[in-house]
């Protein structure tokens, strides 16, 4: 919520205006085929674009397959959250970690897991929890999956975003 103030004949915004519309940072967009490119997967990872968003499909059973993309040069200092949509559309439940990293080191990685059922979530992630990263340096993401049945699993990632904090 905002105060605005007419003083002397000009408008003030309590906060200030600035403060309260920070923008999203689109990290990775899927819903064009472009938003694929620079992605890598592992072997097992059949990774592409189903004209919704980045489909990663593992057709049996897998351990830790993962995509990931390189090259990145972030700063995620100024933001709060990141966003992750995505829609299971396989047979179970399955599990989907985030792993950031930064400096090129793999010391200084973390990994967040949450669980993903049926149908859309928004999976939320604080960037206050990547407590091993130098949110300056964030220079590789990863999307892994764990334990994955025998069945396989599928799933379709629209977005990646990071949220700035937003708090009056």
């Amino acid at each position: 919520m905002q105060d605005l103030t007419l003083r002397c004949g000009t408008l003030a915004w309590d906060p200030s205006k600035d403060s309260v519309a920070k923008p999203d940072r689109v990290l990775a967009d899927f819903s064009d085929a472009k938003g694929v490119e620079g992605w890598k997967a592992d072997p097992e990872i059949k990774l592409s674009h189903d004209g919704k968003g980045l489909r990663f499909a593992v057709a049996g059973k897998a351990t830790y397959p993962q995509a990931s993309k390189d090259g990145l040069q972030e700063d995620w200092q100024a933001f709060a959250t990141v966003v992750i949509e995505v829609e299971n559309i396989g047979p179970k439940p399955q599990s989907l970690t985030f792993r950031v990293r930064s400096n090129a080191d793999n010391n200084q990685r973390e990994d967040i897991g949450n669980s993903v059922g049926k149908g859309k979530a928004s999976l939320r992630i604080p960037v206050a929890s990547l407590k091993k990263v130098k949110l300056d340096k964030i220079d590789k993401v990863y999307l892994m999956t764990d334990g994955v049945p025998d069945e396989g699993c599928q799933l379709r990632v629209y977005k990646i975003v990071l949220e700035p904090n937003r708090d009056l």
